[in-house]
């Protein structure tokens, strides 16, 4: 009850009834208590957990706090999970509809799982990014902080953390990657990834002592369309080349420009040099047939340098320096042709 006092203060007053009897008599025993003090507490505390709740709720990512079992049960989480789930807070509690654990794409299931009971073990938070499936299947990738909870016999109880949605992050960093490692114009593998996968191509053919080829491949007049019609439909040559020389390689073969009209192919375990013979023919072939272009027809050949990896004291470079050397052995020779490497 609300009690006016004599100055017109309102006080919270909480009432305590005793019936008892009193010389005979019935009797009640009324003792009126001042709480105000506690039920402004109450509604500090109230008020509080209100405001704390709504900042949650209107956090972009999800907090959350489930037991250590083998589902994560969910025993509480925000309302931002619908954002990155696509599901319902109420469905994630007591794993009443999903378990998030269930969210996780199955290639990375045991390592999220051990990588939070490995920082369990050692008190230490987790940091975790993988991707989770939503409810409409779609992807997305997710980074994760959380901590376990412990009582007072130290205990593990609980955990407890955040989830965010990383999804622009990690596709941004793949785009960077990409630019890093592949050409823009063509797709096709850039300088740099070239010689990587040229450098682990020689260790793996001498690891293995089998044979690999690398064919370095020049376009001949290529410079001329270009000054005649222009770079976008030079361009355009060189998106149509990538693509006819894709069909003339295996899909374990590393095709690459590395120049202007500069392109490589690493054959990797070949049986012998017939087989380099054959890719270098089919290039040379494909090449040759007219380019069309928006109504302009280019006519276009090919010059190609092939060398072989035979010694374990050749590198990417002394392999890449024969490989052209013998791309202007046929260029002399008269062009759309093929030469192999000759000391």
């Amino acid at each position: 009850y609300n009690l006016i006092s004599k100055d017109g203060k309102v006080i919270n007053t909480l009432f305590s009834f005793c019936r008892f009897f009193y010389r005979g008599q019935k009797a009640t025993l009324c003792i009126a208590t001042d709480i105000s003090i506690q039920k402004k507490t109450e509604f500090a505390i109230k008020e509080s957990q209100r405001r704390l709740s709504t900042l949650i709720n209107n956090l972009p990512g999800i907090a959350y706090r489930c037991r250590n079992d083998s589902g994560w049960t969910i025993e509480y989480i925000s309302e931002g999970c619908h954002e990155i789930t696509g599901y319902e807070a109420d469905d994630f509690i007591d794993n009443k509809n999903i378990a998030y654990g269930n969210l996780i794409v199955e290639h990375y299931k045991d390592t999220v799982w051990n990588e939070v009971q490995r920082a369990i073990k050692k008190n230490e938070p987790y940091v975790l990014e993988y991707p989770i499936y939503k409810k409409d299947k779609q992807q997305r990738w997710v980074w994760e902080k959380g901590t376990g909870v412990y009582d007072d016999s130290k205990r593990l109880v609980a955990l407890e953390g955040f989830i965010t949605d990383i999804t622009e992050r990690k596709e941004a960093e793949q785009k960077l990657k990409l630019m890093a490692h592949y050409d823009a114009l063509t797709g096709l593998a850039n300088r740099t990834l070239f010689f990587d996968r040229l450098n682990q191509a020689i260790k793996m053919a001498k690891r293995g002592s089998y044979m690999l080829a690398l064919l370095y491949i020049d376009l001949d007049g290529f410079k001329l369309i270009n000054d005649t019609f222009g770079h976008y439909v030079g361009d355009e040559v060189l998106k149509v080349t990538a693509n006819r020389l894709m069909v003339c390689v295996r899909e374990s073969d590393t095709l690459a420009r590395i120049g202007g009209d500069e392109f490589t192919v690493i054959l990797s375990k070949i049986e012998n040099k017939k087989s380099a013979s054959i890719v270098a023919h089919k290039i040379i072939n494909i090449l040759a047939e007219p380019y069309k272009i928006n109504g302009i027809i280019c006519d276009l050949s090919a010059s190609v340098g092939i060398s072989i990896y035979y010694s374990s004291d050749e590198d990417a470079d002394m392999l890449t320096k024969k490989a052209d050397i013998a791309m202007y052995r046929a260029k002399q020779s008269g062009k759309n042709c093929f030469f192999f490497y000759q000391s």
